[in-house]
């Protein structure tokens, strides 16, 4: 009897060891993946014509923009899970005050934040104008 205990012992240490490496795995592969700097390709610029406007606003609204950043694309709250998690959006105006035009379309087609890193919480939508 003492045998079998000792084996069940040697046994459950040996799954929680290989539960916490998979965890540690998990967790240093996901910040690692998360702090990645991103290359962004240089972008074709769109020239600032009215049709490009109207087709930048018709592309606001199909491809949801609006409903994380609002109507304004000022930013608001778009997720609030009680006691887990509340979300906002950035302020898409303040961020296009700071950032050149390059960056900002790179953000937009590429999902590249004017610093380099990834926009995870945005959805990277393949936009071609």
């Amino acid at each position: 009897m003492a045998k079998v205990l000792r084996w069940t012992g040697y046994v459950l240490g040996v799954l929680l060891l290989l539960v916490l490496l998979a965890a540690a795995y998990i967790w240093f592969a996901s910040s690692r993946t998360l702090n990645a700097k991103a290359e962004a390709k240089p972008e074709q610029l769109i020239p600032m014509e009215q049709a490009s406007l109207e087709q930048g606003q018709h592309l606001l609204l199909t491809h949801a923009c609006v409903e994380c950043h609002g109507d304004n694309v000022q930013g608001r709250k778009f997720l609030e899970i009680p006691n887990v998690v509340t979300l906002y959006a950035p302020n898409l105006t303040w961020v296009a005050k700071r950032a050149s035009d390059q960056q900002l379309a790179q953000a937009i087609r590429q999902g590249i934040g004017h610093k380099g890193s990834r926009c995870w919480s945005c959805p990277r939508r393949a936009i071609r104008i």
